[in-house]
């Protein structure tokens, strides 16, 4: 410890100097950093450990709720995908199974028992019901129609049109094939059909083709 005023050497603990007798200001200690309290480190090791919990508690959340929402979606987007099937158009030889056996050949006969006419129709109705061309049955006396290997006759004869060139029969017995009447406004230019019928007698002929344009359908 040295005398600020004099410069001479004095002890430690001294507060006058002995050669000069000014006062000996004391040197200033230096304090120690202060160490924070365990408590503290304490309450804020918790404070971490909460602020991590919460965070994961809303991560784990929300992933949850995403897992959620996106796995039903999942599976219906599957289950829609398998349950569309592919359009399988039916062959011309498929629709003639399905549907030749409700196509009729008839033969009609004048009063002397003589054939005179022939001509096709198709069963849509389960009794008997059948149309087919007004002038195949003009004239007829008796008429009756060949369905397969069976032959059924027919009873008479319930409408007509001489303009449009229809009319309806009952067969008896009804054919077992009966065919659902279609919308040929919805025809279009282009589209394939199939055509089953008796041209000229020869039962159980089918032919295929395209629609040309917008005409009246007959069955001959």
């Amino acid at each position: 410890m040295v005398c600020q005023k004099c410069h001479a050497e004095l002890p430690e603990s001294s507060e006058f100097c002995l050669k000069c007798g000014a006062k000996v200001a004391q040197p200033t200690q230096t304090q120690p950093a202060s160490r924070m309290n365990p408590i503290v480190w304490v309450g804020l090791g918790l404070l971490i450990a909460i602020a991590g919990f919460v965070t994961w508690n809303l991560v784990s959340k929300t992933s949850s709720k995403l897992t959620t929402v996106s796995s039903p979606e999942l599976k219906v987007v599957s289950a829609s995908a398998a349950s569309i099937a592919p359009i399988h158009p039916m062959s011309p030889q498929e629709i003639f199974q399905k549907v030749g056996s409700g196509v009729s050949l008839i033969e009609v006969f004048d009063s002397e028992g003589h054939k005179h006419g022939q001509g096709s129709a198709f069963v849509v109705a389960a009794d008997g019901t059948a149309v087919t061309n007004y002038h195949v049955i003009r004239g007829a006396t008796r008429a009756t129609a060949r369905v397969g290997d069976t032959t059924a006759e027919i009873e008479g004869v319930i409408a007509f049109d001489v303009n449009h060139d229809v009319a309806v029969v009952r067969f008896n017995p009804p054919p077992k094939t009966v065919l659902q009447l279609g919308d040929s406004d919805a025809l279009k230019v282009g589209q394939k059909l199939v055509t089953i019928g008796s041209p000229l007698g020869l039962q159980n002929t089918i032919s295929e083709g395209i629609v040309t344009a917008s005409a009246a359908v007959s069955y001959r």
